[in-house]
Parts: C-alpha cells; structure tokens; sequence
C-alpha cells in the first residue's frame, strides 16, 4: 500500500508542475483530492502495520520513531480529509457562519506547507533509526533499502526546507508545483531521485517480509 500512496504523490506532484492547468477543471480537481486523500491513508497503514507487526517489545527507539512517523502521516491525512471536505458548499458555507477567520484558515495553504515539512523531518528521522537498527542487527537483506530510504527522505526533507524557506521569504506558503513552477528543470530531477529511492525501500521491504511469510507458512 505505501508503493501505491508514494507512486500517486510524485505522480500528482509532477502532473501538477507540467500541467498546472489541469487542476482548475472541477471533475480532475475533484479525482485527484481523493485520490491523495487515499494515497495519504495507505501512508499512515504502512506505519500503523509497520509498529505494530514488525516490530519486537526492545526496540524502544524504532518504536518512538514510528510512532511520530504516523502522527505524521496522520496530520497529511488530516490535512487531505480537509480538502476534500472544502469542495462541499455546504461545508463552507457552515464554516464561513461559524467563524470567518476559520474559514480563512481553514482554506489556507500554510498549515499544509507546514504540516508536510514537519512531516518530511519525521520520515527521516524514522528511516535513520530503522537504519541504525538494521545495522546494529546485521540485517544485510535490508541495508541497502534502510539506506534508501534515508535517501529519498532526506531529498524529500531538504526540498521541503527550500520550499519553505522560499515561502516565508517571498510571504506566501504555497505548494510544490506552484512555488517552483519556474524551476521544473531544477527540482523535478531531485524529486525523482527521492521518489525512486523511497520507491527501492518500499519494494524491497514488501519483497522481504513475502518471503518471510512464505517461509513461515
């Protein structure tokens, strides 16, 4: 499930940066906001089954680290379940009545630009201590995974910064396709780069724990 979520986010992602267009159309809008609604829910039930059938009682860190990594993922959730929700009138209207500055908020891009950077350094936080893990127990099947992971997230955590950093100096948070439109040839590359070495991680952690479960049946 966490290929399928990573695979629609860069797709999404790079969709967007080409055809910025597309998403004013009301039906595409409204595909992709459910559709990223579910990539983020495969997201946050890798983590969930990650934490809580993987892991042994004496790994204390790994499990603090997972931890956070679904709290994470359950704040993009969140965060996705709310744009959903803002392409009902209905809702709005009753959150333009509750409060007008909820509403301003709540139809603000800067809780997500934020809530995805403080989630990118949880993913990488997470995948670091899985590596060390890996290391400390001589897991050689998943070293290079683990060490992709740290890859891809650090790519993904470092853009993020960039992005963010770009924002608040230029006084407006915005989204990857729209804050770097202008700069496609730059970063799609390095997002790419983080997408395959997540997409490595994903792949050979799946392939591995088949195996396991082959072996024990």
């Amino acid at each position: 499930m966490g290929l399928i979520g990573l695979s629609y986010t860069f797709a999404l992602k790079t969709i967007g940066t080409f055809l910025p267009g597309i998403f004013t159309v009301a039906s595409v809008r409204q595909a992709a906001t459910v559709m990223s609604l579910i990539a983020s829910l495969t997201l946050v039930v890798f983590y969930v089954v990650f934490r809580r059938d993987y892991l042994q009682k004496d790994q204390i860190a790994l499990k603090r680290a997972s931890a956070f990594a679904i709290i994470g993922s359950s704040a993009i959730l969140v965060l996705r379940t709310k744009n959903l929700l803002l392409l009902s009138n209905a809702f709005v209207i009753v959150i333009y009545e509750t409060s007008p500055f909820l509403f301003r908020l709540v139809r603000s891009s800067a809780p997500e630009a934020l809530a995805a950077w403080i989630s990118s350094i949880l993913f990488l936080s997470f995948f670091v201590v899985f590596h060390k893990e890996v290391l400390h127990k001589k897991l050689t099947n998943l070293k290079r995974a683990t060490l992709s992971g740290v890859i891809g997230s650090s790519i993904g955590a470092l853009l993020l910064t960039v992005i963010l950093l770009n924002s608040v100096y230029s006084g407006q948070l915005r989204w990857f396709h729209v804050t770097f439109r202008t700069s496609i040839s730059l970063f799609l590359p390095f997002t790419a780069l983080g997408f395959a070495s997540l997409f490595y991680f994903f792949f050979i952690f799946y392939k591995e724990q088949t195996a396991k479960r082959g072996v024990r049946s």
